[in-house]
């Protein structure tokens, strides 16, 4: 996987001097390597209606559910050709409302299954990749897309229906890409995205710390600019020409008032990741809180519920961790 400023004005009333407004304490552990035979490399993870935690695995590629208090339920896929068999699982899965989940594997593929594991059908929406997907109400489905040949009318979210259709693609990149190679506007277009329960989309470049909201018919409602001290950085692999991308940005997530932005570079101060919080109505910077985990053991996605916990995992020891999150005083 990818490792993974801008033009636009700060909002009038953004903070000048963000600071730390949430402490993390850990409440909860899950190690998926306890139950399964194969190494657990927790990708991802999401949450039904009945608060049962969904947890991808793209190495085994397979979906590992626990319960609310982390004791295991089941499992489901495995590595193969067949309909309900992965053959390329990525880190972007999502839920919907009716607790279908929607799982991107290949390129520009989608498998869909129900909460307990059956699956249901595969679409494969008219893009060239799929970075990242979410899912909102009405079932509609929102993914981020690049192009790898085709750049004109590019945009880098569409809205799919149920069946994988485009009904609409919309919103736009932060900076120039004319002048740029081809490898780096791959990266540029790589973009993070998230829904909320109103429907309102989310998303940020993982190279440019620029948020935009659009309403789910793609009507900007605000964009943002970050506020960080990284840039994305490029560094090649040879002898085929490859380039390891350092991203600014790994995730993006919302919650009911809230947007939260996890850095893909680690903070000056601590050596732990960092993650900023914005209002999600008007875009106000809020402040930052930090992961307690040191960045050499990356995490590459956060999972904030109803301002109260956050979840995330590191790469290097593979156990999802639940933290309550305690606002400091004052902090808002």
């Amino acid at each position: 996987m990818l490792e993974y400023s801008v033009a636009a004005l700060l909002l009038s009333g953004c903070a000048e001097n963000p600071r730390e407004i949430i402490t993390l304490e850990i409440v909860m552990e899950i190690d998926g390597n306890s139950i399964s035979e194969e190494y657990f490399t927790p990708g991802n993870i999401l949450f039904d209606n009945e608060d049962n935690l969904y947890i991808l695995d793209p190495v085994s590629m397979k979906i590992l559910v626990y319960d609310s208090n982390g004791n295991y339920l089941f499992d489901f896929g495995r590595p193969g050709e067949g309909p309900e068999e992965f053959n390329q699982m990525g880190f972007c899965f999502d839920m919907d409302s009716n607790n279908i989940l929607y799982i991107g594997d290949g390129p520009a593929s989608i498998k869909i299954f129900n909460s307990d594991g059956g699956y249901l059908n595969t679409v494969s929406p008219d893009v060239e990749c799929i970075v990242d997907l979410a899912a909102g109400a009405d079932n509609k489905i929102f993914i981020s897309s690049v192009a790898i040949a085709d750049w004109s009318d590019y945009y880098p979210i569409a809205r799919i229906s149920r069946e994988g259709e485009i009904e609409r693609r919309f919103g736009r990149i932060g900076i120039e890409t004319d002048q740029m190679p081809h490898w780096e506007k791959y990266a540029v277009s790589s973009c993070v995205i998230d829904v909320d329960e109103e429907g309102f989309v989310y998303y940020t470049s993982i190279v440019d710390y620029q948020i935009f909201k659009y309403d789910k018919d793609g009507n900007l409602v605000f964009t943002v600019e970050g506020d960080t001290p990284f840039e994305a950085s490029y560094e090649e692999q040879p002898p085929y020409g490859n380039r390891t991308l350092t991203p600014v940005v790994l995730d993006i997530c919302v919650d009911q008032s809230m947007i939260y932005v996890l850095w893909g570079q680690g903070s000056e101060e601590n050596n732990y990741q960092r993650v900023d919080v914005f209002e999600k109505y008007h875009g106000e910077l809020l402040g930052y809180f930090f992961v307690p985990v040191p960045c050499h053991d990356r995490i590459i996605f956060i999972k904030a519920v109803d301002g109260e916990y956050l979840y995330t995992a590191s790469l290097s020891d593979a156990i999802i961790r639940k933290y309550a999150m305690h606002h400091c005083e004052n902090a808002w």
